[in-house]
């Protein structure tokens, strides 16, 4: 219920959150499958390493890796679904959890669109309390 109690979801964006959700399901199904007969559930640690330390010492852009393949994975089901706006593969390569919460206006170059209409929520802060 994104806004508010007596918001009424009309037939157009039901059939539109359908087909958005189908096709997450499938990217998701694939990706499953083609990480578990490739083994790659092994290497998101050392991906994640290995992007990270080639991003510090900026040499990132000449190797085909992701400087953090959970971003990765994320704009590559954005792409599949249709919501997000066209990413270059080093674009996608490059994206960092900063870049989803970034404003394109000011920050061109390391910030994840999405297509006219669609938006991000806002962050939610998570706190853990302490006894």
């Amino acid at each position: 219920d994104p806004n508010g109690s007596d918001y009424i979801e009309s037939e157009k964006s039901k059939a539109m959150r359908a087909k958005l959700t189908q096709k997450l399901n499938q990217f998701r199904d694939v990706t499953i499958r083609t990480s578990q007969q490739n083994g790659f559930g092994k290497l998101h640690s050392k991906l994640s390493i290995a992007g990270s330390v080639f991003y510090a010492m900026n040499v990132h852009d000449r190797f085909s890796l992701p400087v953090n393949p959970s971003s990765w994975l994320v704009v590559s089901a954005l792409q599949a679904a249709g919501a997000a706006a066209d990413v270059e593969e080093r674009g996608a390569l490059n994206a960092k959890p900063g870049d989803f919460l970034r404003d394109h206006r000011f920050h061109e170059g390391e910030c994840i669109r999405l297509r006219p209409g669609w938006r991000f929520m806002r962050p939610v802060a998570v706190r853990e309390n302490s006894r």
